[in-house]
């Protein structure tokens, strides 16, 4: 699945934005249906910024029942989304299940006030932890009208956060707190309501923002394999591939190179959202590069999960003008 922002009738800008999913192929990027969040959304509406590339962020439950994302309760249109109170413009947390079913009832308006909404993962549906650009790390309970927990309050402008293997992980570009700067850190297994960060050793991305984990080798117990947009600049950016060895994660490779659409001379490009599924014995890499209007998924295959080299990517799908993607992530299941 995919977010994508803008109707297409007029330019992205930072009012609330209309917002759509698209289920697509893996294989050929051809769409297979689309879930209209903002029409189905509860009132007043749903909308993320058009222009807030940190933001639609899409996670894939633990149990992979659902994909879950943070966005605002507003008309389309309004302005100063992020930047206003949740007291005054709530936050928002949609669940979609797999026969595309809208869920927008759980609000949040005592935390992330004042600063974007962008990262949510659930382990089952039935509660969310939250992350933004401030008031750390939140817990929410699934239909709940606006109450949070903390989980972990020390790190600043935290990024994506993801349930996997029954254990909870964030990451941050954030510069003071415990949080040393950024990376990718682990706060433990569920359930917890305040945690200790671990950073994973070995782990040093630029600037990350959405990532996924694979367990890829039967030799590793656990999360082995991590895939991380990293938010830099086209040349220094990408999808950054670790490793784990059982002591340390250790980077493997580090794409930023696709050939463009109807071909031509490779193209470089940062990464803002990534995704990964196992094909056919090879994993697929799936990252949304550029964020701008009309901007690109590009698939990479990691072939057999295991390789050491950065393989050059090709696009899957391209944005319409005036829309742009956000998140990708596997399909509910």
């Amino acid at each position: 699945m995919a977010l994508r922002l803008g109707d297409g009738g007029v330019t992205l800008s930072s009012v609330a934005t209309w917002v759509i999913l698209e289920e697509r192929a893996i294989s050929d990027g051809s769409l297979l249906r689309t879930i209209d969040v903002s029409t189905l959304a509860t009132a007043p509406g749903f909308g993320l910024s058009g222009t807030a590339t940190s933001e639609g962020y899409l996670s894939l439950a633990g149990n992979g029942s659902f994909v879950v994302f943070a966005g605002y309760r507003a008309p389309l249109g309004t302005t100063g989304i992020s930047a206003t109170a949740s007291a005054t413009i709530p936050r928002c947390i949609a669940r979609v299940d797999v026969a595309g079913n809208l869920d927008t009832s759980t609000i949040v308006t005592d935390a992330f006030s004042g600063s974007n909404f962008r990262g949510v993962a659930t382990n089952d549906g039935m509660g969310y932890w939250a992350a933004g650009g401030n008031s750390g790390v939140r817990y929410i309970v699934h239909n709940s009208t606006g109450a949070s927990a903390p989980v972990f309050v020390d790190s600043t402008n935290n990024r994506a956060v993801s349930v996997f293997d029954g254990q909870l992980y964030a990451s941050t570009s954030g510069t003071t707190g415990l949080d040393g700067g950024t990376q990718i850190f682990s706060l433990g297994a569920l359930p917890q309501s305040t945690a200790p960060l671990t950073s994973l050793p070995g782990v040093d991305v630029t600037s990350p923002n959405a990532f996924v984990l694979f367990d890829a080798t039967p030799a590793v117990m656990g999360a082995d394999t991590l895939y991380v947009a990293d938010t830099a600049s086209a040349a220094n950016g990408g999808v950054r591939k670790y490793t784990y060895n059982g002591l340390t994660w250790s980077l493997a490779w580090r794409a930023n190179t696709f050939v463009p659409a109807g071909g031509g001379a490779n193209t470089t490009s940062a990464c803002s959202h990534v995704a990964a599924a196992s094909v056919a014995g090879d994993i697929v890499v799936l990252c949304t590069a550029g964020d701008s209007s009309a901007n690109r998924i590009v698939k990479y295959v990691d072939v057999g999960g295991t390789s050491t080299t950065a393989p050059v990517g090709a696009v899957l799908v391209t944005a319409p003008v005036n829309t742009s993607y956000r998140g990708v992530a596997t399909s509910p299941r």
